[in-house]
């Protein structure tokens, strides 16, 4: 499900159309919905980077979920590139609607040195994720 089509657009401080796709930027979390067809890597991944340390900055913990509503592809040898650039993301949740993206999401993992949590509802995604930023916070 599109974020626009849940009450969640609506809590979104701001929403950005980019190149590669749609960000919503709430509180403490981004929620990125990648255009169909796309190829993920550093070098396309850029503005959206870019786009995120200038809303939260690179000290304010935040979490990133991954709506993916879109097929595309991506480089998971690029995620270590990724992590150093955003280094206060400290969870990342993709939200899937089949098994094979849920199945990608396994081998993903592997390439990741942060927590990550895999989810097929994005408001069960967005509520896990704010509370763990809370137990986070509060460690």
């Amino acid at each position: 499900m599109n974020i626009k089509n849940t009450a969640l657009a609506t809590k979104a401080i701001k929403n950005v159309k980019t190149t590669i796709g749609e960000v919503y930027l709430f509180e403490n979390i981004v929620a990125i919905e990648l255009n169909e067809d796309i190829h993920l890597d550093f070098p396309t991944g850029m503005e959206v980077f870019n786009l995120i340390i200038g809303f939260y900055g690179t000290e304010k913990k935040i979490g990133v979920i991954s709506n993916r509503v879109n097929r595309f592809s991506k480089s998971p040898i690029d995620f270590k590139k990724i992590q150093s650039l955003m280094k206060n993301v400290v969870i990342y949740c993709p939200v899937t609607y089949n098994l094979y993206e849920a199945q990608n999401t396994k081998l993903e993992r592997q390439f990741f040195d942060i927590d990550t949590e895999n989810f097929t509802d994005i408001n069960i995604a967005f509520d896990w994720v704010t509370q763990f930023l809370i137990d986070k916070n509060q460690a």
